[in-house]
């Protein structure tokens, strides 16, 4: 399958080449979100000189950070992650999202005229790994003088956690799957394709949570659906 970076360096030497899917709403609601404090602290990923750091955040959510020990000795802070613990259908599951920093630069936007309409293009464009940026309106025939939203979205990534006193690991879902899942018509879920710097393609989901939350308990059980990407044990 093909590789990415989505889960930026946490999984490196972990990949398996599956590609996590992103979606534009979460999968937790008020009445799901669990919190265990067993998942607090260090744990240490094998073969590599790296640590994940939960810490507990607001409202009963953790702060996941990727720390890298370099050739140097120095250790850096390479990824700072929002998670939510999620139950769902008698799995867990992590909600993932990067704290995504912006740095300068600019973004085109193309507008595209017509007699009848003026749109932005592309409406969806995805400007880092984990954002995107949408812009909505003009709406056609509503007059020549209108306010357009523009909206940061941050990605969030689906994780199934298996979590044991002193080992965690994560399971993504697939995109490739729901991909293959979408076209036999065995999960349906909105998606809209988005447009990167470089004039690729791709699609995030877009779903409300409710209908997230039916995919990922349809999805729970299915072969190839969640992909094992990283494994990390307890160090104190």
């Amino acid at each position: 399958m093909k590789q990415t970076w989505l889960f930026l360096m946490v999984c490196v030497a972990l990949f398996t080449g599956c590609k996590p899917i992103e979606s534009l709403n979460p999968i937790y609601s008020d009445n799901n979100i669990i919190f265990d404090k067993g998942l607090l602290g260090r744990w240490g990923i094998p073969a590599e000189t790296a640590v994940l750091r939960l810490e507990r955040g607001a409202d009963n959510s953790y702060v996941m950070i990727y720390e890298k020990t370099e050739d140097d000795g120095e250790t850096k802070s390479v990824g700072v992650f929002d998670v939510h613990l999620v139950s769902l259908g008698g799995e867990k599951y992590f909600d993932i999202v990067s704290q995504t920093i912006l740095q300068g630069g600019s973004r085109t936007l193309q507008m595209d005229s017509s007699r009848k309409s003026s749109r932005f293009a592309p409406a969806m464009q995805k400007i880092a790994d984990g954002l995107y940026i949408e812009v909505l309106g003009p709406t056609p025939g509503k007059g020549t003088l209108q306010d357009l939203q523009v909206k940061l979205r941050p990605a969030h990534w689906f994780a199934k956690v298996d979590i044991r006193e002193k080992s965690l690991s994560l399971s993504f879902l697939d995109d490739e799957w729901i991909a293959k899942a979408f076209k036999k018509r065995y999960v349906q879920a909105s998606q809209m394709t988005a447009s990167g710097e470089d004039g690729s393609k791709s699609w995030v989901l877009t779903s409300p949570t409710p209908e997230l939350q039916q995919l990922i308990v349809r999805a729970s059980d299915e072969p190839g659906a969640f992909a094992q990407m990283l494994s990390a044990q307890k160090l104190d």
